[in-house]
Protein backbone atom coordinates (compact mmCIF):
# COMPACT_ATOMS: atom_id res chain seq x y z
CA UNK A 1 0.00 0.00 0.00
CA UNK A 2 1.38 3.39 -1.02
CA UNK A 3 2.15 5.66 1.88
CA UNK A 4 1.05 9.27 2.14
CA UNK A 5 4.69 10.37 1.87
CA UNK A 6 5.14 8.55 -1.43
CA UNK A 7 1.91 10.01 -2.76
CA UNK A 8 3.03 13.52 -1.86
CA UNK A 9 6.43 12.92 -3.47
CA UNK A 10 4.83 11.61 -6.65
CA UNK A 11 2.56 14.64 -6.84
CA UNK A 12 5.55 16.94 -6.50
CA UNK A 13 7.34 15.12 -9.29
CA UNK A 14 4.26 15.47 -11.49
CA UNK A 15 4.16 19.21 -10.81
CA UNK A 16 7.87 19.53 -11.59
CA UNK A 17 7.43 17.64 -14.87
CA UNK A 18 4.51 19.87 -15.81
CA UNK A 19 6.56 22.98 -15.05
CA UNK A 20 9.55 21.72 -17.05
CA UNK A 21 7.54 20.37 -19.98
CA UNK A 22 7.29 23.70 -21.90
CA UNK A 23 11.05 24.24 -21.48
CA UNK A 24 11.84 20.75 -22.73
CA UNK A 25 9.38 21.13 -25.61
CA UNK A 26 10.94 24.49 -26.51
CA UNK A 27 14.41 22.91 -26.62
CA UNK A 28 13.16 20.06 -28.78
CA UNK A 29 11.34 22.45 -31.10
CA UNK A 30 14.45 24.59 -31.40
CA UNK A 31 16.46 21.62 -32.65
CA UNK A 32 13.70 20.09 -34.79
CA UNK A 33 12.93 23.42 -36.47
CA UNK A 34 16.59 23.90 -37.45
CA UNK A 35 16.84 26.74 -34.95
CA UNK A 36 20.56 26.19 -34.36
CA UNK A 37 21.24 26.49 -38.09
CA UNK A 38 18.93 29.49 -38.48
CA UNK A 39 20.70 31.16 -35.55
CA UNK A 40 23.95 30.92 -37.51
CA UNK A 41 22.32 32.66 -40.45
CA UNK A 42 20.94 35.35 -38.14
CA UNK A 43 24.39 35.89 -36.60
CA UNK A 44 25.94 36.26 -40.05
CA UNK A 45 23.22 38.72 -41.03
CA UNK A 46 23.78 40.66 -37.80
CA UNK A 47 27.46 41.16 -38.64
CA UNK A 48 26.66 42.23 -42.19
CA UNK A 49 23.86 44.61 -41.21
CA UNK A 50 25.29 46.12 -38.04
CA UNK A 51 27.65 48.57 -39.74
CA UNK A 52 25.13 49.71 -42.38
CA UNK A 53 22.66 50.39 -39.58
CA UNK A 54 25.20 52.40 -37.61
CA UNK A 55 26.28 54.32 -40.71
CA UNK A 56 22.64 55.16 -41.38
CA UNK A 57 22.27 56.20 -37.74
CA UNK A 58 25.23 58.57 -38.01
CA UNK A 59 23.93 59.93 -41.32
CA UNK A 60 20.66 60.89 -39.62
CA UNK A 61 22.61 62.36 -36.72
CA UNK A 62 24.76 64.41 -39.11
CA UNK A 63 21.65 65.69 -40.88
CA UNK A 64 20.30 67.01 -37.57
CA UNK A 65 23.78 68.02 -36.34
CA UNK A 66 23.65 65.67 -33.35
CA UNK A 67 26.67 63.46 -34.04
CA UNK A 68 27.59 63.62 -30.34
CA UNK A 69 24.28 62.03 -29.41
CA UNK A 70 24.90 59.26 -31.93
CA UNK A 71 28.30 58.55 -30.38
CA UNK A 72 26.68 58.45 -26.93
CA UNK A 73 24.03 56.07 -28.23
CA UNK A 74 26.61 53.68 -29.69
CA UNK A 75 28.64 53.78 -26.48
CA UNK A 76 25.52 52.97 -24.47
CA UNK A 77 24.37 50.14 -26.77
CA UNK A 78 27.80 48.51 -26.87
CA UNK A 79 28.26 48.95 -23.11
CA UNK A 80 27.12 45.45 -22.00
CA UNK A 81 29.21 43.72 -24.69
CA UNK A 82 32.53 42.06 -23.84
CA UNK A 83 35.54 44.36 -24.29
CA UNK A 84 37.08 42.26 -27.06
CA UNK A 85 33.88 42.34 -29.10
CA UNK A 86 33.23 46.02 -28.42
CA UNK A 87 36.71 46.96 -29.62
CA UNK A 88 36.39 44.78 -32.71
CA UNK A 89 33.15 46.52 -33.67
CA UNK A 90 33.86 50.12 -32.74
CA UNK A 91 37.29 50.45 -34.34
CA UNK A 92 36.21 49.58 -37.93
CA UNK A 93 33.13 51.76 -37.46
CA UNK A 94 35.27 54.71 -36.44
CA UNK A 95 37.48 54.18 -39.49
CA UNK A 96 34.46 54.00 -41.79
CA UNK A 97 32.92 57.15 -40.35
CA UNK A 98 36.20 59.05 -40.61
CA UNK A 99 35.91 58.90 -44.41
CA UNK A 100 33.68 61.84 -45.28
CA UNK A 101 32.43 61.60 -48.84
CA UNK A 102 29.26 62.62 -50.70
CA UNK A 103 28.46 58.94 -51.27
CA UNK A 104 28.04 58.40 -47.54
CA UNK A 105 25.28 61.00 -47.46
CA UNK A 106 23.50 60.05 -50.71
CA UNK A 107 23.55 56.63 -52.34
CA UNK A 108 25.60 55.18 -49.49
CA UNK A 109 22.84 55.97 -47.00
CA UNK A 110 20.22 54.32 -49.20
CA UNK A 111 22.35 51.19 -49.53
CA UNK A 112 23.05 51.21 -45.80
CA UNK A 113 19.33 51.49 -45.05
CA UNK A 114 18.54 48.61 -47.41
CA UNK A 115 21.33 46.42 -46.01
CA UNK A 116 20.28 47.10 -42.44
CA UNK A 117 16.72 46.06 -43.26
CA UNK A 118 18.06 42.65 -44.31
CA UNK A 119 18.86 41.98 -40.67
CA UNK A 120 15.23 42.64 -39.76
CA UNK A 121 14.12 40.20 -42.46
CA UNK A 122 16.48 37.56 -41.07
CA UNK A 123 14.98 38.00 -37.60
CA UNK A 124 11.47 37.86 -39.08
CA UNK A 125 12.24 34.59 -40.87
CA UNK A 126 13.66 33.06 -37.69
CA UNK A 127 10.64 34.07 -35.61
CA UNK A 128 8.20 32.81 -38.25
CA UNK A 129 9.95 29.44 -38.23
CA UNK A 130 9.95 29.30 -34.43
CA UNK A 131 6.23 30.10 -34.22
CA UNK A 132 5.48 27.66 -37.03
CA UNK A 133 3.87 30.36 -39.17
CA UNK A 134 3.85 30.60 -42.93
CA UNK A 135 4.38 34.11 -44.27
CA UNK A 136 1.30 35.51 -46.04
CA UNK A 137 2.25 39.19 -46.35
CA UNK A 138 3.61 40.50 -49.61
CA UNK A 139 7.33 41.05 -50.02
CA UNK A 140 6.74 44.77 -50.62
CA UNK A 141 4.89 45.14 -47.32
CA UNK A 142 7.53 43.16 -45.43
CA UNK A 143 10.38 45.20 -46.88
CA UNK A 144 8.62 48.49 -46.12
CA UNK A 145 8.07 47.32 -42.55
CA UNK A 146 11.75 46.39 -42.24
CA UNK A 147 12.83 49.78 -43.55
CA UNK A 148 10.46 51.47 -41.10
CA UNK A 149 11.94 49.40 -38.25
CA UNK A 150 15.46 50.57 -39.15
CA UNK A 151 14.42 54.22 -39.32
CA UNK A 152 12.42 53.95 -36.10
CA UNK A 153 15.29 52.16 -34.36
CA UNK A 154 17.71 54.89 -35.41
CA UNK A 155 15.42 57.61 -34.08
CA UNK A 156 14.90 55.73 -30.81
CA UNK A 157 18.66 55.30 -30.44
CA UNK A 158 19.18 59.04 -30.77
CA UNK A 159 16.33 59.70 -28.34
CA UNK A 160 17.87 57.32 -25.81
CA UNK A 161 21.18 59.12 -26.19
CA UNK A 162 19.48 62.44 -25.43
CA UNK A 163 17.71 60.92 -22.45
CA UNK A 164 21.01 59.52 -21.23
CA UNK A 165 22.58 62.97 -21.42
CA UNK A 166 19.55 64.55 -19.77
CA UNK A 167 19.58 62.00 -16.96
CA UNK A 168 23.30 62.61 -16.44
CA UNK A 169 22.64 66.34 -16.10
CA UNK A 170 19.78 65.64 -13.70
CA UNK A 171 21.90 63.31 -11.56
CA UNK A 172 24.72 65.86 -11.52
CA UNK A 173 22.36 68.59 -10.34
CA UNK A 174 20.79 66.30 -7.74
CA UNK A 175 24.21 65.22 -6.55
CA UNK A 176 25.37 68.80 -5.97
CA UNK A 177 22.29 69.49 -3.86
CA UNK A 178 22.92 66.54 -1.56
CA UNK A 179 25.27 66.24 1.40
CA UNK A 180 28.50 64.30 1.08
CA UNK A 181 26.97 60.96 2.04
CA UNK A 182 24.21 61.44 -0.48
CA UNK A 183 26.73 62.30 -3.19
CA UNK A 184 28.57 59.06 -2.52
CA UNK A 185 25.29 57.15 -2.78
CA UNK A 186 24.46 58.80 -6.11
CA UNK A 187 27.94 58.00 -7.46
CA UNK A 188 27.59 54.40 -6.34
CA UNK A 189 24.27 54.02 -8.16
CA UNK A 190 25.33 55.76 -11.38
CA UNK A 191 28.68 53.95 -11.59
CA UNK A 192 27.35 50.54 -10.61
CA UNK A 193 27.55 48.01 -13.43
CA UNK A 194 24.20 46.58 -12.32
CA UNK A 195 22.56 49.91 -13.11
CA UNK A 196 23.77 49.70 -16.69
CA UNK A 197 22.59 46.10 -16.95
CA UNK A 198 19.15 47.00 -15.59
CA UNK A 199 18.74 49.75 -18.16
CA UNK A 200 19.97 47.42 -20.91
CA UNK A 201 17.52 44.75 -19.71
CA UNK A 202 14.58 47.17 -19.87
CA UNK A 203 15.45 48.31 -23.40
CA UNK A 204 16.16 44.78 -24.62
CA UNK A 205 12.98 43.36 -23.08
CA UNK A 206 10.82 46.07 -24.66
CA UNK A 207 12.50 45.64 -28.06
CA UNK A 208 12.05 41.85 -27.98
CA UNK A 209 8.39 42.18 -26.99
CA UNK A 210 7.73 44.51 -29.92
CA UNK A 211 9.65 42.20 -32.28
CA UNK A 212 7.62 39.15 -31.22
CA UNK A 213 4.39 41.07 -31.69
CA UNK A 214 5.10 42.77 -35.01
CA UNK A 215 7.61 40.80 -37.08
CA UNK A 216 6.12 37.28 -37.36
CA UNK A 217 2.95 36.81 -39.36
CA UNK A 218 -0.35 36.54 -37.52
CA UNK A 219 -1.57 38.11 -34.31
CA UNK A 220 -0.32 37.53 -30.77
CA UNK A 221 -1.26 39.01 -27.43
CA UNK A 222 1.27 40.76 -25.23
CA UNK A 223 0.86 38.18 -22.48
CA UNK A 224 1.63 35.43 -25.00
CA UNK A 225 5.04 36.86 -25.91
CA UNK A 226 6.17 38.23 -22.55
CA UNK A 227 7.54 34.91 -21.19
CA UNK A 228 9.86 34.39 -24.15
CA UNK A 229 10.98 38.03 -24.16
CA UNK A 230 11.71 37.91 -20.42
CA UNK A 231 13.60 34.61 -20.64
CA UNK A 232 15.61 35.87 -23.62
CA UNK A 233 16.49 39.10 -21.80
CA UNK A 234 17.67 37.32 -18.66
CA UNK A 235 19.56 34.69 -20.66
CA UNK A 236 21.22 37.34 -22.84
CA UNK A 237 22.42 39.37 -19.86
CA UNK A 238 23.76 36.24 -18.16
CA UNK A 239 25.43 35.19 -21.40
CA UNK A 240 27.00 38.64 -21.85
CA UNK A 241 28.43 38.54 -18.33
CA UNK A 242 29.61 34.94 -18.73
CA UNK A 243 31.13 35.51 -22.16
CA UNK A 244 32.94 38.57 -20.85
CA UNK A 245 34.47 36.50 -18.06
CA UNK A 246 35.35 33.74 -20.50
CA UNK A 247 37.12 36.07 -22.93
CA UNK A 248 38.95 37.80 -20.08
CA UNK A 249 40.27 34.58 -18.54
CA UNK A 250 40.27 31.80 -21.12
CA UNK A 251 39.15 32.74 -24.60
CA UNK A 252 41.76 34.28 -26.87
CA UNK A 253 40.38 34.15 -30.40
CA UNK A 254 43.36 36.11 -31.70
CA UNK A 255 45.55 33.03 -31.24
CA UNK A 256 43.43 31.08 -33.75
CA UNK A 257 42.01 33.81 -36.00
CA UNK A 258 44.75 36.44 -35.75
CA UNK A 259 43.50 39.91 -36.61
CA UNK A 260 39.99 38.53 -37.10
CA UNK A 261 39.81 37.29 -33.51
CA UNK A 262 37.47 40.07 -32.40
CA UNK A 263 35.11 39.50 -35.33
CA UNK A 264 35.16 35.74 -34.69
CA UNK A 265 34.27 36.35 -31.05
CA UNK A 266 31.48 38.69 -32.16
CA UNK A 267 30.12 36.00 -34.50
CA UNK A 268 30.04 33.47 -31.65
CA UNK A 269 28.35 35.99 -29.36
CA UNK A 270 25.74 36.90 -31.99
CA UNK A 271 25.14 33.20 -32.65
CA UNK A 272 24.32 32.56 -28.99
CA UNK A 273 22.20 35.72 -28.94
CA UNK A 274 20.18 34.53 -31.93
CA UNK A 275 19.80 31.10 -30.32
CA UNK A 276 18.28 32.50 -27.12
CA UNK A 277 15.95 34.73 -29.16
CA UNK A 278 14.65 31.73 -31.09
CA UNK A 279 14.39 29.70 -27.89
CA UNK A 280 12.23 32.46 -26.41
CA UNK A 281 9.90 32.26 -29.40
CA UNK A 282 9.76 28.46 -29.13
CA UNK A 283 8.97 28.78 -25.41
CA UNK A 284 6.09 31.14 -26.17
CA UNK A 285 4.73 28.64 -28.65
CA UNK A 286 5.12 25.74 -26.21
CA UNK A 287 3.32 27.62 -23.45
CA UNK A 288 0.24 28.30 -25.59
CA UNK A 289 0.22 24.90 -27.28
Amino acid sequence: METARNIALRRRLVRVRRALRPWIDAGNRLVNHDGLEIAGSMAFSAILTLFPFLIFLFAIAAFFHVEGAAHDSITFVFGPLPDQIRQALTQPLAEALSVRSPDLLTLGVVLALWSASNGVESLRAGLNRAYGIGETRSIVRRRLESLAVVVFGSCISLLLAYLTVASAVFWASARDALPEEGQRAVDAVSDNIFTHYLVAAAILGLSLTIAHLMLPDGRRRVRDVLPGAAVTTIAWLAMAAGFTAYLANFGNYAVIYGGLGGIAAAMVFFYFSATVILFGAELNRALVA
